[in-house]
């Protein structure tokens, strides 16, 4: 065991890092920004199909909620800190 040590730290390694050694980039850094708040409450919001009845009104957790005439494909989110939307569907 001692010979297989003193070959790896004499031999092998000073081998192995001359071969496969690579300088760090200076200025690369991968410290990332911080996402905004919007694409936080986009990223981390919860999405539940709902059916739009013929006078345009959705229900929605015990509520009822009235949409704008537009599109019949809608979708609804609920995002993290409770607050719900209304967008176009898929």
């Amino acid at each position: 065991m001692t010979a297989a040590n003193a070959f790896l730290e004499t031999t092998y390694l000073p081998e192995h890092n001359r071969r496969f050694a690579v300088a760090p980039h200076p200025r690369r850094t991968f410290i990332a920004r911080a996402p905004s708040r919007t694409t936080l409450d986009r990223v981390f919001q919860l999405e539940e199909a709902r059916v739009l009845s013929n006078d345009w009104v959705v229900r929605y957790d015990s509520r009822y909620l009235q949409v704008a005439r537009q599109s019949r494909a809608r979708a609804g989110a609920q995002h993290g800190d409770g607050a719900r939307s209304t967008g176009r569907g898929p």
